[in-house]
């Protein structure tokens, strides 16, 4: 397992909830300029977003829109929300982007703009938020999904690396790993994709309070005393299970046993299974095309997926 450093390894998750508008954050503020009289290039963008507890997507005619929504975004990340987004067709048509973790911080608003224009045009997925007490904006940016942080269960505490204990694999017992202590001293080693994360070179987050969210279990070492284990993996089956109803009406049903259904608006049905694959992919033959497609976005009411540049867009039923 090759060792990278910390700040590539580790995700925050974005509060997401309920769909709502997202001029409903703010009534009095329209995120479109008012317009100068001069015709200005059309460049069209759907953006889904989270603020806060606000979740939802929305259509950009043009850049000046897209300008203004994001400084919007500042504002409300100014105000003390983390603020997520993504532009889908930006995502579809991504090509070389980095599956690796972006991170930035800076202290000037433009900066910050700049750098989610940037992630932005790259379809990666972008949550930021700001620190009244230093004045300062932090981004983090990924290729992978945004997932709802209350689809599981969060912790808070610091970064920081322990000696794995001793399970007799001889490359892990006793090697540097990186580990999240709470406030209890709860010490929770972190696991990802099936793997115990490794501490490679300084971890920039050590110190630094965050929030990490997932799967923890009670393991034991080779003497008989428990230790913890967070799996920070992003998809889980369990995100995934239930009903999700597509535009056209269509309804397909994932049950937690692996079976599928698409139920059409017609009322006809058809079965298989589904999956979840490779990078978090969701597998299943019923879906358009068949094949594994890839989550850009799971919440509790919406997810995206994509296969190429055709992309859906569920609502959960």
């Amino acid at each position: 397992m090759t060792d990278k450093p910390m700040k590539t390894k580790i995700r925050l998750f974005a509060l997401m909830a309920a769909v709502v508008a997202f001029a409903a954050c703010n009534k009095n503020d329209d995120v479109r300029p008012t317009p100068t009289g001069v015709p200005e290039v059309q460049n069209e963008r759907t953006i889904v977003y989270a603020v806060g507890h606000n979740e939802g997507r929305t259509t950009l005619k043009t850049d000046s829109e897209w300008d203004a929504m994001l400084d919007r975004m500042c504002t409300m990340a100014a105000e003390g929300n983390t603020v997520t987004f993504y532009n889908m067709g930006a995502r579809a048509n991504a090509k070389g982007v980095t599956k690796e973790e972006v991170r930035f911080t800076t202290g000037d608003r433009q900066e910050m703009k700049e750098w989610m224009k940037e992630r932005e045009k790259e379809g990666m997925t972008v949550s930021i938020s700001y620190d009244d007490k230093t004045g300062q904006w932090s981004g983090v940016a990924h290729a992978s999904a945004a997932i709802r942080q209350d689809l599981v269960d969060c912790y808070a505490g610091y970064i920081t690396c322990v000696e794995m204990p001793a399970t007799g694999d001889p490359m892990m017992d006793g090697a540097l790993v990186p580990a999240l202590v709470t406030a209890d001293s709860a010490v929770m080693i972190l696991k990802k994709d099936g793997y115990i994360m490794m501490c490679g070179g300084q971890i920039d987050d050590d110190g630094m309070e965050i929030a990490l969210c997932g799967t923890l279990t009670i393991c034991q070492d080779m003497a008989g005393n428990d230790y913890l284990v967070l799996d920070i993996s992003e998809t889980r089956p369990e995100f995934i299970v239930g009903s999700w109803r597509m535009d056209d009406g269509a309804v397909y049903t994932l049950a937690d046993d692996g079976n599928a259904t698409l139920t059409q608006a017609d009322g006809t049905t058809q079965s298989a299974t589904w999956s979840i694959g490779d990078e978090g992919t969701l597998c299943c033959e019923l879906l358009p095309g068949g094949g594994c497609w890839m989550i850009h976005w799971i919440s509790a009411t919406m997810m995206i997926i994509s296969n190429g540049p055709q992309q859906i867009v569920f609502e959960r039923v």
